[in-house]
């Protein structure tokens, strides 16, 4: 039910977007430990898989950014390869080497994207404070279209 819900979201976002963009963007953190208590964080794996698996089977190809670029931290309790889609997931060198290596969304133009999706757990609180500020840093976006991308990416959160 859930992936029945993020799938028709995700294509009703998409069939409103530039027809031209065929790439989805998945923004992850670069928090690895949450505050000063010592406890490792990241992304977690299956927010990030699912997500990918859709867009992929959709017909979209995939990137991944983060606020500074560079390393994308796992959360190590998200690491479960009994999920088959994690599993896919892993076993795609070229979809893990481009989480590892994320592109910096100073980088980005986020019109060049059909979506932007944002996975939310623990360390998004502190990499999404500043995402208006990126997409409306970006001289083809419009403060509607921030507003807009925000929002409907935050409801696909499921």
């Amino acid at each position: 039910m859930r992936k029945f819900l993020l799938l028709s979201v995700t294509l009703l976002l998409l069939g409103t977007s530039s027809a031209w963009a065929k790439s989805v963007l998945i923004v992850v953190t670069n928090h690895g430990d949450m505050g000063n208590t010592g406890d490792p964080t990241g992304y977690f794996l299956s927010e990030v898989t699912h997500p990918w698996h859709v867009f992929t089977q959709a017909g979209y190809d995939v990137e991944f950014a983060s606020p500074l670029g560079g390393l994308a931290p796992m959360d190590p309790k998200s690491f479960d390869l009994s999920d088959p889609i994690n599993k896919e997931f892993w076993h795609e060198l070229d979809a893990v080497q481009t989480l590892v290596h994320t592109q910096s969304l100073a980088d980005i133009d986020p019109k060049a994207y059909a979506s932007i999706y944002l996975p939310a757990a623990t360390a998004p609180c502190g990499t999404y404070r500043n995402l208006s500020w990126w997409l409306l840093s970006s001289p083809s976006t419009t403060r509607a279209e921030a507003w807009s991308a925000q929002s409907a990416t935050g409801r696909l959160h499921w």
